[in-house]
């Protein structure tokens, strides 16, 4: 009898577990089938949003997250239809919702359209964003420049300017006070200008040191130049070299350092002054043991103006005052600039004061250097205040 039931016992087992092992290969065979593709999801445009005016010429764009998404790619287009030739920029392989526009500037105030691709894995896995694509309008430009033709002037002569203002800009106006900061009360010349250049008749404004700006308004708001200093006084000297020789004021060097001496020459139309290395050497441009009335038209306080430029680093370059050699310590030094040589002009403006020197005899140009090279000097002069 117990064998019986052994038997029955052993078939039942076998039955149960032929019954589970079917089971395990009906799962697998009606499972979802996977693959290695999964199509990219639906996701939208966010901002600039649609319409947006005032948007960055630089923008940052950002759009939601599109499932099973690889890389998007970005176009930005003048026109709706982004017809060939219209597409300004384009960007592929972007890895995150979101792309900032730093390598192109779009153009000011101006309509642009834009428009999103998902990609996925496999072939032909893509999706536009589903409000694709949407418009936005570039900010208006803001820069206002503002070009002063000199730093110093003539009493009694015009001033003359040049300025850049965006179209957008609204009552361009040019200013001039006595503060830096144009605060009320210290305004003493106010003028709109409409085509790009202008000029202030100086006989309205008065002697001494004033300073300019050009304003407009952009969009409501108001921006402004950067602000330029300037000097109307008396002009006593002026240093013409177009026709000048090498003569005259143009006394010579003083060679403080056993280098080799400065040579200096007209070259198209510029005071060209060379020096070698390891020199520390005066060039002198005003000798008043040649011209004592200069002295007694500067009095005590003058401004000298000095237009200068160098292709190659230079180094320092300063205004010296030097008066009676007897005297110890009988000179004042004022800074001109530390050359970088960008090959641009540069204008000094500085305020010298005659009497810290005994016997004032020569006002030189020293120039401190390690290395050989040159350096030109342009439209040098005297400008009494009055």
């Amino acid at each position: 009898m117990k064998k019986k039931l052994l038997t029955v016992a052993a078939v039942l087992m076998f039955a149960a577990v032929a019954v589970l092992g079917g089971c395990r290969g009906n799962s697998g065979d009606s499972g979802e089938k996977q693959t290695d593709e999964t199509s990219v999801q639906s996701f939208r445009l966010i901002t600039p949003e649609n319409g947006e005016n005032g948007v960055d010429v630089q923008p940052t764009l950002e759009w939601s997250s599109s499932k099973y998404a690889l890389k998007y790619s970005l176009y930005i287009s003048g026109t709706a239809d982004f017809a060939e030739g219209d597409v300004v920029y384009t960007k592929n392989n972007i890895a995150s919702p979101y792309h900032t526009v730093s390598d192109f500037s779009l153009d000011y105030g101006k309509v642009y359209y834009w428009k999103v691709e998902s990609i996925g894995k496999g072939e032909g896995n893509k999706l536009w964003a589903s409000n694709s694509p949407l418009s936005f309008t570039t900010a208006n430009d803001t820069t206002v420049t503002l070009n002063v033709s000199n730093l110093s002037y003539i009493s009694g002569s015009d001033m003359n300017f040049t300025y850049g203002v965006p179209s957008a800009a609204v009552n361009p106006t040019v200013e001039i006070a006595a503060s830096e900061d144009f605060a009320d009360g210290t305004v003493v010349y106010s003028h709109a200008v409409s085509d790009g250049t202008g000029s202030v008749p100086k006989t309205k404004i008065g002697n001494g040191k004033f300073y300019v700006k050009l304003s407009a308004e952009i969009d409501g708001k108001n921006y402004s130049s950067e602000i330029q200093k300037i000097f109307i006084g008396e002009n006593i000297l002026i240093h013409d070299f177009t026709t000048a020789t090498t003569d005259g004021y143009n006394a010579g060097v003083r060679n403080w350092s056993g280098g080799t001496q400065l040579g200096y020459e007209i070259a198209d139309g510029k005071l060209k002054v060379t020096y070698d290395v390891g020199s520390y050497a005066d060039y002198i441009i005003i000798d008043f043991s040649t011209d004592k009335d200069i002295l007694s038209k500067i009095k005590t306080s003058a401004y000298l103006f000095v237009k200068y430029k160098a292709d190659e680093y230079v180094g320092g370059v300063l205004l010296k005052m030097r008066g009676d050699d007897t005297v110890t310590s009988n000179w004042k030094d004022y800074t001109i600039g530390d050359i970088s040589g960008t090959g641009e002009w540069r204008e000094a403006l500085i305020q010298i004061d005659t009497s810290s020197v005994i016997n004032l005899n020569r006002l030189p140009i020293a120039i401190m250097t390690s290395i050989s090279g040159a350096i030109y000097f342009d439209d040098i002069y005297l400008i009494k205040a009055v």
